[in-house]
């Protein structure tokens, strides 16, 4: 059963509250300031070329809208949209990864025979690169799910219209059939190759490089005897989410100070409760079935 992993999830969460809070904040601070101070970076570089850039998608965006209201096909037009802004994110996405997911070294200890801040910056350095790897991959899963957000933002668009500059007039833009079955399919191409490559993180922090740990992974998620379990965690990882949505939303009833609390509330217990128990359930389960597996 899938709660003795939640048990000891929780059990490990309280008997290692402050190395686990302190990890977060830690791995928090970090990621996010790589992120940021790459991104800086690349602003940086491609400020000579920003003329070039305005033009570019000005130019791209604008026969986007045209062809739009004509009824010609935009399928390469939206991907030649995104591809760009996505190249400029790789690099953060790729730095920033290490960072977060070094966070995982701490949950596979705390969930043995405990863990400490020590256990994140061990794993931190000595899986820098593989970690690097990872990010790679995640940065090729995020392409994968803008696009299907753009194909089916498109889509949306295709059946609005909106007013033009003269309040008598409106642009009638056309409708995309096309693109709905374009941007479901890449939707669950992304949800299939997220999930296969989950358990990732566990495999490099034990030693794997970044593409067998990929390739572990999708074996240990897919294997016939985990999949419905893991599975069943997710689900009850999102339930939990929309619970605390649900209460968000309850207490905006009661004004904006409620709904300030309840935010407050939902941020507060999502990121240093929910996330770290479901992560911690995640490594006691992967604790527990990973035999056979971290030999191919």
């Amino acid at each position: 059963m899938v709660f003795k992993h939640i048990s000891k999830g929780y059990e490990s969460y309280r008997s290692n509250f402050l190395a686990i809070v302190a990890t977060l904040l830690l791995s928090g601070v970090l990621g996010y300031l790589s992120f940021a101070i790459t991104v800086a970076v690349l602003e940086a570089l491609l400020l000579p070329f920003s003329p070039f850039l305005l033009s570019f998608f000005s130019g791209l965006s604008h026969d986007l809208v045209f062809k739009m209201v004509s009824g010609e096909p935009i399928l390469l037009e939206v991907f030649f949209l995104v591809t760009p802004v996505w190249l400029i994110m790789v690099p953060a996405v790729a730095v920033s990864t290490p960072f977060f997911q070094s966070a995982v070294g701490v949950y596979l200890k705390a969930v043995g025979r405990g863990a400490s801040v020590d256990d994140y910056i061990d794993t931190l350095s000595s899986r820098f690169g593989a970690f690097l790897g990872l990010g790679l991959v995640y940065s090729g899963l995020g392409l994968i799910l803008l696009l299907s957000l753009a194909y089916g933002l498109f889509y949306v668009l295709g059946g609005l219209s909106f007013p033009a500059a003269s309040a008598m007039e409106t642009i009638v833009l056309q409708p995309y059939p096309v693109l709905l079955p374009v941007s479901v399919a890449l939707g669950v191409l992304w949800s299939v190759l997220a999930f296969g490559i989950s358990f990732s993180p566990w495999f490099v922090a034990e030693g794997s490089p970044a593409l067998r740990a990929l390739k572990k992974s999708f074996s240990f998620v897919f294997n016939r005897r985990n999949i419905f379990r893991i599975l069943a965690l997710y689900l009850l990882f999102a339930v939990s989410i929309l619970a605390m949505v649900l209460l968000v939303g309850v207490l905006s009833l009661g004004g904006i100070g409620a709904a300030l609390l309840g935010l407050i509330l939902f941020l507060v217990l999502g990121l240093f409760f929910v996330v770290p128990v479901f992560q911690l359930t995640l490594a006691d389960f992967y604790r527990k079935n990973r035999r056979g597996t971290r030999r191919r």
